[in-house]
């Protein structure tokens, strides 16, 4: 992928939802979702439709991190959105991940120390008759920074999505 990319996804009139997801060997992943608003669903106010969406992607998050953390949505107003949106951060542990220690230090590691954990980010918003969600996601690798709070994390991954927001044209 390249500056100026244009991704196009046909969606499932039927299904009314879809993802792009793009990743890297460095434990970096973004990801733009979209989920079509019913039209029963459209009376209802931006707080309660990002809510209904945020917790059916908290279930999904709880499924895919064994030992989730979901720190609660807050609701957030970020100049970049332009409209009303919704954040929320889930941690947890990444399932089946081999991590490699070297010899020296095997003697003074535990489990917890080299279970890799990942930091996720979901920035819900809405426009038009959609609801997206922009989602970065990262991994604490063995010998990670500890001083890395949840808070530094949420900082660092909404700075990221907002980045990526910017260049997001939604059409």
């Amino acid at each position: 992928m390249k500056p100026g990319a244009v991704i196009k996804d046909d969606v499932n009139k039927k299904e009314g939802a879809g993802i792009v997801a793009f990743g890297d060997d460095m434990g970096l992943r973004f990801a733009v979702r979209w989920f079509e608003i019913s039209p029963d669903g459209r009376s209802f106010s931006d707080p309660v439709l990002l809510k209904g969406i945020a917790e059916f992607m908290e279930a999904e998050d709880r499924k895919s991190l064994p030992k989730a953390i979901i720190e609660p949505a807050k609701s957030v107003d970020s100049g970049t959105t332009k409209q009303p949106a919704l954040f929320y951060i889930a941690t947890g542990e990444v399932p089946g991940v081999k991590v490699w220690i070297p010899p020296a230090q095997r003697e003074s590691v535990t489990k917890e120390m080299i279970t890799p954990r990942v930091f996720r980010g979901h920035l819900l918003l809405h426009r038009g008759n959609w609801v997206y969600a922009i989602t970065t996601q990262c991994e604490d690798k063995f010998g990670a920074d500890k001083k890395k709070t949840l808070e530094k994390q949420e900082r660092r991954l909404r700075s990221e999505i907002e980045k990526l927001l910017e260049g997001i044209e939604f059409k």
